[in-house]
């Protein structure tokens, strides 16, 4: 069962960030210490949200490791 409610949760939250990238599709200007670069503000939504789930995939790795 909980399998099941980890699945929708899941599929809710893509489906929540899909919306925002689809809704944001204008380009921002990234700040790297001095140098400024433009970037898509889906491809930079993407990658955050990438390293979110690494984080998260690797602290519950870490975790059921101990």
């Amino acid at each position: 069962m909980w399998e099941r409610v980890r699945l929708v949760g899941l599929v809710v939250l893509i489906v929540l960030a899909v919306l925002l990238v689809l809704q944001n599709l204008s380009s921002v200007s990234l700040t790297l210490l001095v140098v400024e670069v433009p970037v898509p503000l889906p491809l930079l939504l993407l990658v955050v949200f990438g390293v979110g789930f690494a984080v998260g995939w690797f602290a519950q790795w870490r975790r059921r490791k101990s």
